[in-house]
């Protein structure tokens, strides 16, 4: 039945004119969560990938925004697919319930869990977005700690580097002495970034044009935790 129930909504998905049948909503829902009646933590592969089924077949529903997805998301978390629970809520979006999903410091399961999914060549939807929820929330916290030796640090610094806010997770290196990942991040910020002012060649120390870059954005608070002598340094030194 409820595959039948998913060939159905599929097709009336593509005919607007028949979106106002009052029993439709009500037929998502069942098929939206239909995965999770028989199912708990710790999920089979199968099971997994069954509920995943139910985020990417949302994708294709023409009144995703009036239906109850705080309870979809609900379920995802009950099964620790906290990936998709996220994903849910930004469909609303309910910027109370992301923080409160976030607070469960599910930061590096969600990351894990999209990383997982990608490299098995599976689809994971809203997979940007989610991860930038994810980061956009570890900086309005001041959390970035949380992903400093983990496999996705690195994206959570090219991430801020791309969106042109730095300066909290620069201060952060700075202060935990991991002067290695803050010269990374200037360095990657003047390649993404090529039109930044600059008073420094390319030839300069990463040390220098560490320096010269807090000098530039007016944060020199942040000089006192910089050595004043070139060392050298990479991604793997904290000091």
């Amino acid at each position: 039945m409820t595959d039948f129930l998913h060939h159905v909504l599929s097709s009336l998905s593509a005919l607007p004119d028949l979106w106002h049948i009052q029993c439709l909503p009500r037929a998502w829902r069942s098929v939206l969560l239909a995965p999770f009646t028989a199912v708990c933590a710790p999920l089979t592969e199968d099971q997994e990938d069954r509920c995943r089924q139910s985020a990417i077949f949302l994708q294709s529903c023409p009144m995703a925004m009036s239906l109850d997805l705080a309870s979809l998301c609900k379920q995802f978390s009950k099964v620790e697919m906290y990936a998709e629970a996220l994903g849910c809520l930004l469909y609303i979006p309910a910027q109370d319930k992301i923080q409160a999903l976030l607070d469960l410091q599910c930061h590096v399961a969600i990351l894990d869990e999209i990383a997982k999914v990608e490299q098995s060549g599976k689809q994971m939807p809203q997979a940007d977005k989610i991860q930038a929820a994810v980061f956009e929330h570890l900086a309005r916290t001041e959390r970035y700690s949380t992903l400093e030796d983990t496999k996705h640090f690195a994206s959570m610094s090219d991430y801020f580097v791309k969106t042109k806010n730095i300066k909290g997770l620069l201060k952060r290196a700075l202060m935990a002495n991991r002067v290695g990942d803050a010269i990374d991040m200037v360095n990657l910020y003047s390649g993404y970034h090529p039109d930044t002012p600059t008073t420094l060649g390319q030839d300069s120390s990463g040390v220098a044009k560490l320096r010269s870059y807090l000098k530039m954005y007016k944060l020199g608070d942040l000089l006192q935790y910089v050595p004043k002598e070139p060392r050298q340094y990479n991604s793997e030194t904290t000091g």
